[in-house]
């Protein structure tokens, strides 16, 4: 066989990673000389943490009262006494109040941190290891590369992400994907320049299949997915074939070390392993987290596209894995076939309090669940007839408002949490027990938010991201045009163009409804593929939108017939003693219907994408909500989302959360937004007790009047300064802060951030640590900008001076 004359990974050569500015700023803050516990980070969005909302948290999902505040989470014999559990239940207890902790901030990328390794990650390295063929993977803390990375969605959901790394990042395209035995849903189209073949199941075959596609492109990168464990012989001759052929293997099918083909000479680079938490025990293969091993450079995009697409793994579904491998599953559950005729659990009764203009929808929702699960045989015909039955009465209930809501049915309604838990710990693998607990969340969820249609939302696991990047990838939404100063909307879309705010950073409405109307002129269809995006309050201005304006621009697009996404993460959230309350687009588009403004399918084209990872203070969970009216978009977000795997863990705590009456939630709220007053006011008595002689440059804090981004501008910032530079600056000092300006697109934004800081009041800092922090963050900025104007005003030429010009009578008379 002729020896190889290249690098056999020279084919798989990624782009270079272009880090963004964010993590540029948390590395250079956490890798400074200053303690933890005294580092400044006001760069990083972690919701706000405090212990007073944890304890308020895990109240609520014991069911006990929100107001006993002598029952904090420190107090877990008083707990237990409070609930009637015993001694035996404090496993329990314990992990309810660790799946809390644990929720509320993001992981970090990857998963874990590398000089920190989780308890899940050490269990993944111990099965590593204790094979009768062990192998080792780095985790990057010498090295600074990691080849473990953890990834959460499942199976299907982790090569949807590797497939978009690899369209986003390989140098050489085209690609081939060939798939043997993975018979996983892809949509081919999603993916610039890959192409896919499924390959013959027999394994003959499957090579014969491999060696043909080498001859016909033999320098064409070529990466062969593999869904089940292939014999030895067969292992040897993809080696073999390998050694000529540019050919990189992706394992997903749990094979232990002796039976991948990492132990395969020379191959360890050219294998990543997706693993399942299977490899521990059969009957957790179906939860969503999944460990990624192999290539360091492969796994380094696949974090980073992971990250852009859904953001950082599910904290909660890997504390709930740590939980399910100490404890165990509990009694074993038979597996579960659907019988052909199914009962419903018993009807709940009315509820006296709520909106009344959800009476009618909910009651015709719940007889077309009842009618459903008895004529199933005969439900093609007879669904048609309920949808349209519920369409109607939807669209009369939406003009009545003096009747009160019905509540839905809840299959855990009756279960207490000692029994959800218990449930939780047996039926993890049951499909129908998800699909349940998915069913029941949405149920709890919408008798909070009534203005959303329970048959047409859909419990996300993933975050915000992950349904945004669905839309925009999956389901046609192509192109969007957002407000300036906007986060990173280019992750979930690939077109996006931004439109100035005004100087007052609110929305410009005549320039966006102008940007929408010349896209429409030069391609009337455009409405088919494009979107208008909000998010307000917005990220990262810390404004709320002026509401007449939202109005006005909302009709104007719903008229037109363009999408509108309300990207709604922070509803309600606000630094105030009171729960502030603001229309959303939804809200707005409902009252338009009824004001005879818009017509129901005008008011169809709103879509929200409902986070709970700033509302409930759970960014680690990664939960959201989505409700598409529009019946073909809905179908088809659906589907694109069917393949991943639900977070249980977020779904089973926030289940539990929602499941509580109104009032208690919005106590929980209303304690959120006090606690980010108290933190915006320690950042405002910074500022006005910093004598002005230590103050030169007037620098001065905005708060938020929505959302959790304060605004420190720097009134006197010198010419030529950037913020990029003082930003570079403090993070070396152990100050994490980003110029507004990083989230700028156009000329207008630029300017409007070129003298100004995005703060967070998330985190861990109460108040009073804020008053301390924010006081040196002035005086270090104020001396900083001092040092750096005078080292650029002290710059003088050097060299010999430049003669004038002589003139012409001078140069005669030379």
């Amino acid at each position: 066989m002729p020896t190889p004359t290249k690098d056999p990974l020279s084919a798989f050569r990624l782009k270079p990673l272009r880090a963004a500015r964010v993590s540029e700023i948390s590395e250079a803050t956490a890798s400074s000389a200053v303690a933890p516990e005294e580092r400044v980070n006001f760069h990083i969005g972690n919701p706000v943490q405090d212990e007073r909302l944890a304890s308020a948290y895990l109240r609520m999902v014991l069911g006990l009262d929100i107001r006993r505040e002598d029952l904090s989470t420190d107090k877990k014999e008083e707990i237990l006494k409070a609930v009637g559990w015993e001694e035996k239940d404090a496993p329990k207890l314990e992990f309810l109040h660790k799946l809390i902790q644990k929720s509320a901030p993001y992981t970090p990328r990857g998963g874990f941190a590398r000089a920190n390794p989780n308890p899940l990650v050490k269990t993944f390295l111990e099965w590593m290891q204790n094979q009768p063929e062990p192998l080792a993977y780095d985790l990057g803390q010498s090295s600074g590369k990691r080849e473990i990375v953890l990834a959460t969605g499942g199976l299907e959901e982790s090569l949807r992400v590797l497939f978009h790394a690899l369209s986003f990042s390989l140098a050489a395209l085209p690609a081939s994907v060939l798939l043997h035995r993975a018979p996983f849903r892809i949509d081919e189209a999603a993916f610039a320049g890959l192409t896919f073949e499924r390959l013959s199941d027999d394994e003959h075959a499957m090579l014969e299949d491999i060696r043909g596609h080498a001859a016909r492109n033999s320098d064409q990168p070529t990466f062969l997915v593999m869904g089940s464990m292939l014999g030895e012989e067969t292992r040897r001759a993809l080696r073999l074939l390998s050694l000529n052929a540019p050919l990189f293997f992706v394992e997903a099918n749990d094979a232990p070390n002796h039976l991948s083909l990492a132990r395969e000479a020379k191959l360890v680079e050219r294998v990543v392993r997706f693993l399942t938490p299977g490899i521990f025990e059969k009957h957790f293969q179906s939860l969503a987290t999944i460990f990624v091993a192999g290539n360091a450079d492969i796994l380094n995009v696949f974090e980073s596209v992971h990250f852009q697409l859904k953001g950082t793994p599910s904290a909660s579904e890997i504390e709930l894995l740590i939980y399910l491998l100490a404890h165990g599953r509990g009694p074993s559950t038979p597996v579960e076939e659907s019988p052909e005729v199914t009962v419903e659990p018993p009807f709940l009764g009315l509820s006296l309090t709520g909106r009344t203009s959800d009476a009618l929808p909910t009651l015709a929702r719940g007889i077309e669940q009842r009618l459903g699960g008895v004529v199933e045989a005969v439900s093609e015909a007879l669904g048609h007839r309920l949808q349209n039955i519920t369409e109607k009465v939807d669209r009369i209930a939406s003009r009545t408002d003096s009747f009160a809501p019905l509540a839905a049915f809840d299959r855990f309604a009756s279960v207490d949490t000692r029994e959800f838990l218990k449930e939780l710990a047996s039926r993890v693998d049951s499909p129908r027990w998800q699909e349940e607990l998915q069913q029941g969340l949405l149920n709890v969820f919408v008798s909070h938010h009534s203005e959303y249609r329970l048959s047409r939302c859909v419990a996300v696991s993933g975050s915000s991201r992950t349904a945004l990047g669905l839309l925009g990838f999956h389901c046609g939404i192509r192109e969007v045009l957002i407000p300036d100063l906007s986060w990173s909307y280019e992750h979930c879309f690939p077109k996006v163009e931004a439109v100035a705010l005004t100087s007052e950073l609110g929305l410009d409405v005549d320039a966006l409804i102008e940007a929408v109307r010349v896209r429409l002129n030069a391609d009337p269809r455009w409405s088919e593929f494009g979107a208008v995006a909000l998010n307000n309050p917005h990220n990262a201005t810390g404004r709320i939108f002026d509401e007449k304006g939202m109005r006005r621009l909302l009709a104007w697009l719903l008229e037109h017939g363009v999408t509108v996404i309300d990207d709604l993460s922070y509803q309600d959230v606000a630094p105030s003693l009171e729960l502030t309350r603001f229309k959303t687009v939804r809200q707005l588009a409902d009252e338009m219907v009824l004001r005879g403004e818009i017509s129901e399918a005008q008011a169809s084209k709103a879509i929200s994408v409902h986070s709970i990872s700033k509302t409930d203070c759970l960014a680690g969970a990664r939960l959201a909500v989505v409700e598409i009216r529009d019946e073909s978009l809905f179908r088809r977000f659906a589907e694109a989302h069917r393949h991943i795997k639900p977070n249980l863990g977020a779904l089973a705590l926030t289940y539990l959360f929602y499941r509580n009456e109104t009032g208690v939630a919005r106590s929980y709220w209303r304690l959120r937004n006090k606690i980010f007053f108290e933190r915006t006011q320690a950042l405002v008595e910074a500022v006005n007790h910093l004598p002005k002689d230590r103050n030169p440059f007037n620098i001065s804090i905005l708060p938020p009047t929505g959302s959790m981004y304060p605004l420190l501008t720097i009134d006197r910032l010198p010419s030529g300064l950037s913020l990029d530079w003082l930003a570079s600056g403090l993070a070396r000092q152990g100050i994490g802060m980003l110029p507004l300006s990083t989230f700028a697109r156009t000329e207008d934004g630029f300017e409007t951030g070129r003298k100004t800081f995005r703060l967070t009041l998330g985190g861990t800092d109460g108040a009073e640590v804020l008053l301390n922090k924010t006081r040196r963050v002035l005086i270090d900025l104020n001396r900083l900008i001092t040092e750096e104007s005078s080292r650029y005003n002290r710059i003088r030429l050097t060299g010999k001076p430049l003669r004038p010009r002589d003139t012409e009578e001078e140069r005669r008379n030379r």
